[in-house]
């Protein structure tokens, strides 16, 4: 009988190690670049979402305005009505003085971004929690200024509006001109 040679124990035992080490180096690599890959990902979804935020931020401003202006041009028109009222006398105001109260702006803030980056379950990745809590707000903070928004135009259209209609059939016909121009 012809003696085959015996391996040892430790180069099989070396060899195996060196497998393992392979292995768990392979994962480790692996991870290392999913890792990037997600902060890759990451970084690119936060630029889009800050890029919609300055958007947003930019619409609400000039929501602001608006409403601030109409308001303004609100009361300089009440207070021309109520001095014509009072003195019986016409009353004669430029035309963005009656056409500025009469409009009915709504914010429409853009959240595809956001709603990108809460969908694909980045937002969990976002290290700071203050800014993972303020992402996930934003939602409902614009709607809540959508809703006071649509509460104060409920507020114009109930007291304000009413009395514009009623003196402004009787000294404004532009005025008419106006509602007719929207009734169609």
């Amino acid at each position: 009988m012809e003696r085959q040679p015996t391996r040892t124990v430790r180069p099989l035992l070396a060899e195996g190690v060196v497998i393992v080490v392979s292995i768990v180096l392979a994962f480790a690599l692996d991870a290392w670049w999913d890792d990037l890959a997600e902060g890759r990902q990451l970084r690119q979804q936060l630029g889009s979402v800050q890029a919609e935020v300055r958007g947003n931020r930019d619409l609400v401003l000039f929501q602001v305005d608006l409403m601030e202006r109409m308001i303004d041009a609100g009361e300089a028109l009440g207070m021309a009505m109520d001095s014509a009222a009072h003195s019986g006398g016409t009353v004669t105001v430029p035309d963005t003085l009656v056409w500025l109260p009469l409009n009915t702006p709504t914010l429409d803030a853009s959240l595809g971004a956001i709603d990108a980056l809460v969908a694909s379950g980045q937002l969990a990745l976002i290290p700071d929690p203050a800014l993972r809590s303020q992402l996930a707000g934003l939602r409902d903070r614009i709607e809540d200024a959508v809703e006071e928004q649509e509460q104060a135009l409920a507020v114009y259209y109930d007291h304000s509006y009413p009395r514009l209609i009623v003196a402004g059939y009787r000294t404004a016909p532009l005025l008419q001109s106006i509602l007719d121009f929207w009734a169609d």
